[in-house]
């Protein structure tokens, strides 16, 4: 079955998008609009419906939808802007399909559930929505409808005037103060009390992994790159929702019919542990840098960290109506893809680009043989 039908199959039922605390609105809301973006042909229809998508989506947390007015501006440097890297693709509707993708996966591969729901157990200590799906959820809706945020600094190489004219739409549609007048890096690299968004990170396996990279990058640019989009994707999101945590302090208050918790833990569990699987999909693209430092070659490690290693997949496997920003080519048919997924494994029976994606898979991915590619 190609993915689309896959898909579409799996939207319509009951609990693919919530958990047992959502009301049955939201359900059948979620459901309408999906279908819809699922069976769009127009690439231009397209984007508007996963930008009403992505809004509707991170809606219940209240965090989320101060985050999500924010993705117009990616997509508006992405079309609008000039820069030199003819390749990029655009992300709107891409960070869509990741959504999607990563929800067809967990409900459908047991294996990957149990592993997952295990890690929001013991990374956790208040559960989202008050079970390890409803902790799922809040993380992977943050997760894949960012995790492409920062693309519209990475996108203009090490042009300042360009990436603080970027960081500086993101704080006017977030409606946040930080002053960029000088350095809009440095800012969002500091939250409100001081401490290092990038070691924040580092604490999460107790390395200075991700803080090296950054450095590394930017006095050592490869590609004409000097700042990973994954790792500005994160960083934006932890600056963001750092100071929303600190304007509530705790509180739990009602937006738009739902109750959203501002308790601190949930910002330093549950945010920065999706932050961390958002700063690390991109890594492979940096091999020489990234083997270098980690001294490895898995880096999406599915018995170890299990979350970060969905997103990549995902992310990897999300290659269908993902077309060039500058001319809306160069993207695959849907059709062209079809997995067939199982209580353990997904089957990879039909993929374009198979030679290379048996490569990445190889190359950097432990995945306990729960993808195979027939």
């Amino acid at each position: 079955m190609n993915i689309l039908e896959l898909l579409k199959q799996n939207v319509k039922k009951d609990w693919f998008f919530f958990n047992q605390s959502s009301g049955v609105y939201e359900r059948e809301n979620t459901e309408r609009i999906v279908s819809e973006f699922l069976d769009c042909a127009d690439e231009r229809h397209r984007e508007t419906l996963a930008n009403l998508i992505a809004n509707y989506i991170l809606l219940p947390h209240a965090k989320g939808a101060e985050i999500a007015p924010l993705l117009d501006v990616m997509n508006m440097f992405e079309l609008f802007e000039p820069y030199n890297y003819r390749e990029n693709r655009k992300h709107m509707v891409h960070q869509v399909y990741t959504f999607l993708l990563g929800l067809l996966l967990y409900e459908n591969v047991s294996k990957i559930r149990e592993k997952i729901d295990r890690e929001m157990r013991s990374t956790t200590e208040i559960f989202s929505s008050g079970d390890e799906k409803g902790e799922f959820l809040f993380r992977w809706r943050l997760g894949s409808l960012t995790h492409d945020l920062g693309n519209g600094i990475s996108l203009f190489e090490n042009d300042q005037e360009k990436i603080n004219k970027y960081i500086f739409y993101l704080q006017l549609l977030s409606n946040e103060q930080w002053g960029f007048e000088c350095d809009g890096i440095e800012k969002l690299l500091v939250l409100d009390d001081g401490r290092r968004t990038l070691k924040l990170l580092d604490r999460i396996d107790g390395t200075n992994y991700i803080t090296k990279f950054f450095e590394t990058l930017r006095s050592h640019p490869f590609k004409n790159i000097f700042y990973d989009h994954g790792v500005m994707s994160s960083v934006i999101l932890l600056k963001l929702l750092d100071r929303m945590y600190s304007t509530y302090d705790g509180q739990t208050i009602q937006y738009k019919g739902h109750r959203v918790s501002f308790r601190r833990s949930f910002f330093e569990k549950s945010i920065v542990q999706t932050a961390y699987a958002i700063a690390y999909h991109n890594l492979d693209f940096y091999p020489d840098i990234v083997f270098d430092m980690w001294k490895k070659t898995e880096l999406y490690d599915f018995e170890r960290r299990p979350f970060c290693w969905l997103l990549k997949i995902c992310d990897t496997l999300q290659e269908w109506n993902k077309p060039r920003a500058y001319d809306e080519k160069g993207y695959i048919n849907p059709r062209r893809i079809e997995l067939e997924l199982e209580a353990n494994t997904i089957l990879i029976k039909k993929y374009p680009q198979r030679k290379e994606l048996e490569e990445k898979l190889s190359r950097f991915f432990k995945t306990s043989d729960v993808i195979q590619i027939k």
